[in-house]
């Protein structure tokens, strides 16, 4: 038998490969060729300026949520208790890890925000997010299981546009964007399946949620507390149908954003939940921020660009070490966050340096921003003033030995506070410093002169001293800026009895 060449195997293999395969069927679906179909995950897109604005509106949310979230890291590990979420061997939390964490996340997710280092500091918040949210069923929030979903899908779009249309448009085709949709097609599918009862249809449970001073409260009544409950049930439903259809979305718009801003209205304890899902709505429009949006800003900002770049350099590096310090030199424990967030901005100047002088300065005012952030949510929240209290709440009824120091730091950050002020008087009377323990009764007289149990606790201080009249001066003066106190009236005719007799 005849050998046959390399050449002619390959040639016969064409042969029969070409005449076995039959031409491509001319067969439409829905008017569409079968090869031009698309495909309904992997050829989804949307504009690239609506992704952008997309990040910025939603990893700033997270970097102001997890500055937010400092004020329940004393609870974590407190007693060396915890429960976790799931049953896997995660690191065990403590009110200094878990500030740690979430001072990380929250110059993560500004540099996030401002799109620097998207490619690795993503999957690092999600995985700190994660570990927050799985670590301790203390966090109760059921939408930060939906947020750890969400980080981990976004981790899989690309950082750069796609394409580029004829008209000069870019677009970013991703199926994780379409992941994301359908994610919340299922949170609103399962929400209205749980309204699948008699005490929500009937509306008994709107009746209960809506507060009796809520101004929203009045609308429903005036349109019926069942029919505005089968309405939000619908509404529900309708956008499990529609937020992840592109054709649909000018249905889901109103009815999404009408919903959530419902619900913020009714201020249900629910953290920053309406705020994620409506920022979640510029996924939604296939083009809800125009490219040419974009192009403005830039043209707006074009003036900027005649500044030189060693002045642009200098700037954001002033503005991000005043952050560095400030936050370093802040009573909480943010010192290791601090550290953290200056290698993961270092390390994404480092990867942007091809960019030049110009796109370090740009990298150093995203981490100056973080910080900002920081301190700009400690400065007008609560939240500083919570930890030290949720800590000295918890110390204080397991007898822990940090119950001093968590006074302690919350008069650093509220030196009027009268709850620190009675309480480091009550440790100083019981270690048997009465002066120290009188100093502070009086400064938390100071700090909330219409609360009583500091002028009782300096009343009956004195009263074991043997001054009875200094105590009834001290009630007194309580009086005059309490004067319906039924216990410093109650004191007060006891002490003016005892001082009779």
């Amino acid at each position: 038998m005849a050998r046959r060449t390399r050449a002619g195997l390959v040639a016969s293999r064409v042969t029969s490969t070409t005449t076995a395969t039959p031409a491509p069927s001319p067969a439409r679906v829905r008017g569409l060729p079968v090869a031009t179909r698309p495909r309904f995950w992997l050829d989804f897109e949307r504009s690239w300026a609506s992704w952008v604005c997309f990040r910025f509106v939603f990893f700033g949310l997270h970097a102001i949520d997890a500055v937010l979230q400092l004020a329940h890291a004393p609870r974590y590990g407190a007693g060396d208790f915890n429960v976790t979420q799931i049953p896997l061997p995660l690191p065990d939390p403590s009110r200094v890890g878990m500030s740690f964490v979430y001072g990380a996340l929250a110059i993560a997710f500004a540099l996030l925000a401002f799109g620097v280092g998207v490619r690795a500091l993503l999957p690092l918040a999600a995985a700190l997010y994660s570990y927050a949210y799985f670590v301790s069923q203390l966090d109760s929030y059921q939408h930060h299981y939906l947020m750890c979903l969400l980080l981990v899908v976004l981790c899989f779009v690309p950082t750069a546009p796609t394409r580029t249309g004829a008209d000069g448009r870019r677009w970013v085709q991703s199926w994780a964007l379409r992941l994301a949709l359908v994610q919340l097609a299922i949170v609103y599918l399962w929400a209205a399946v749980a309204k699948l009862e008699a005490p929500w249809l009937d509306g008994t449970l709107l009746t209960r949620q809506l507060r009796p001073d809520s101004s929203l409260r009045g609308v429903v009544s005036a349109l019926g507390f069942a029919t505005v409950a089968k309405l939000v049930l619908v509404t529900e439903a309708t956008l499990a149908a529609t937020v992840w259809n592109r054709r649909a979305w000018f249905v889901a718009l109103p009815l999404g954003l009408g919903l959530h801003l419902g619900v913020e209205w009714m201020d249900l304890d629910i953290g920053l939940f309406s705020y994620y899902m409506l920022g979640s709505y510029l996924l939604v429009m296939p083009a809800v921020v125009p490219e040419g949006a974009l192009t403005f800003g830039a043209r707006a900002l074009r003036p900027l660009a005649t500044i030189p770049t060693t002045v642009w350099l200098v700037a954001a590096t002033l503005a991000l070490g005043v952050g560095v310090v400030m936050v370093a030199r802040h009573p909480l424990p943010l010192g290791a966050a601090t550290v953290v967030g200056l290698a993961m901005i270092a390390g994404a100047a480092i990867a942007r340096r091809a960019r030049g002088a110009r796109g370090t300065a740009g990298v150093l005012g995203a981490g100056a921003a973080g910080f900002a952030i920081i301190l700009g949510v400690l400065a007008t929240t609560d939240t500083a003033p919570d930890h030290f209290r949720m800590w000295a709440g918890a110390s204080r009824r397991m007898h822990l030995p940090t119950e001093r120091a968590a006074y302690q730091g919350l008069l650093a950050v509220d030196p009027r506070s009268e709850y620190a002020h009675y309480y480091l008087g009550q440790l100083d009377l019981a270690a048997g410093a009465v002066d120290a323990a009188r100093a502070h009764f009086a400064a938390g007289q100071r700090g909330a002169p219409t609360r009583a149990r500091c002028y009782l606790a300096e009343a009956e201080l004195l009263v074991g001293r043997g001054e009875v009249a200094l105590a009834i001066a001290v009630v007194e003066r309580g009086l005059t800026h309490a004067p319906a106190d039924a216990e410093l009236r109650a004191r007060l005719a006891r002490l003016r009895g005892t001082d009779a007799r």
